[in-house]
């Protein structure tokens, strides 16, 4: 079945005047605009539209996407920024006006943790961590909210040497049990996708993410992303392709 509208509603009538009376006012000798016609195919169909994103208008201002639609908790989660232990800018850092991101901290001193364009990830870097035999080393992110006894899952893509010993720590206080903590198997050259999954035993407001490693050489981070699994539909924007700009 197929429907021929002509002309155009109202819309098309005010251009098509418009254009009419500009054409006139160049010259009375050009030929009058010709009817716009359009054709809709009705058998033509796509996916529905999901209820959540149809009829609205919605931009990146302060953390309406990132901490609410999308429910990733990590905050540049593939490491566009330095990482350093250096004070915030008060102003927040550019390209995110009015929010004040969570900036990711090194786990050690700063020349331990470098940003290497050699064969990033994604992007132009990806941190590199040179590690120690006995005192870890890595990179960690403050702030994060946890709900006690809510579990909590992700992913990180990791590389490095024979000698790297890592582990990914969901820490929720001081003492010493108040963490749950994922030992990484042996890692190699080329990047490799490691599941997590945590479960807090208490509420907090300051949780912190932990990816720090021990022993000889050093690891590259990839991207990391940390979610509840209770999100809605899993695998919309939450599981997008890592090596994407998501």
């Amino acid at each position: 079945m197929r429907v021929k509208i002509l002309p155009l509603a109202c819309l098309a009538g005010a251009v098509l005047c418009l254009g009419s009376m500009a054409i006139k006012g160049q010259s009375s000798n050009e030929s009058a605009p010709q009817p716009i016609a359009a054709s809709i195919d009705v058998h033509q169909t796509s996916e529905p539209v999901s209820k959540y994103e149809f009829g609205m208008f919605i931009e990146h201002i302060g953390a309406l996407i990132y901490r609410s639609l999308w429910s990733e908790m990590l905050d540049d989660r593939k490491f566009y920024f330095p990482i350093t232990s250096q004070p915030e800018n008060a102003n927040g850092r550019p390209g995110f006006p009015g929010m004040q991101l969570r900036k990711w901290r090194p786990v050690g001193p700063d020349s331990a943790v470098t940003m290497d364009q050699d064969h990033p990830f994604v992007g132009e870097h990806s941190p590199r961590i040179e590690l120690d035999s006995s005192t870890p080393r890595g990179i960690r992110q403050q702030g994060l909210a946890l709900v006690k006894g809510k579990k909590y899952i992700g992913r990180v893509w990791l590389r490095g040497t024979p000698g790297a010993k890592v582990k990914i720590s969901l820490i929720w206080g001081e003492a010493e049990h108040d963490r749950q903590t994922v030992s990484i198997a042996a890692l190699t050259s080329t990047y490799r996708k490691f599941p997590l999954s945590f479960t807090s035993s208490a509420n907090s407001a300051n949780a912190t993410l932990e990816i720090a490693g021990t022993g000889s050489g050093n690891f590259h981070i990839g991207t990391v992303s940390l979610m509840p699994p209770d999100k809605v539909r899993t695998g919309q924007m939450g599981n997008r392709t890592d090596r994407g700009h998501g």
